[in-house]
């Protein structure tokens, strides 16, 4: 399992990389970055919308890593399990050409 880390690891930095050289990340999320790599993690990048102070971290040593973010600074922190089961989608099949005549009935 940690070769997957280390590839997905890879694969955070970069993405952060690229999304850097578009535009800034900003200082104190950058330095967010700095203190979970230098603590622990084996990837940062900024998450969310873009309303800043957001960022996941990639860390085998969670506790290293969040105790060195807590005395830098940050507030919430949000904790994902690598094994959990995640997110499940039921795919329910439906007849929508009822739908779908009533929509082109309407458009012409």
């Amino acid at each position: 399992m940690v070769y997957k880390f280390v590839i997905f690891a890879y694969l955070m930095n970069k993405n952060h990389e690229i999304q850097n050289s578009l535009a800034d990340s900003g200082e104190q999320n950058l330095y967010m970055m700095k203190v979970a790599r230098e603590n622990g993690a084996l990837a940062a990048k900024l998450a969310g919308a873009g309303g800043g102070g957001t960022i996941i971290a990639l860390t085998l040593e969670p506790e290293r890593t969040m105790r060195a973010l807590k005395e830098a600074g940050a507030e919430t922190f949000v904790e994902l399990a690598p094994d959990a089961e995640g997110v499940k989608v039921d795919v329910v099949e439906e007849d929508f050409s009822a739908v779908y005549s009533a929509i082109s009935a309407g458009a012409n």
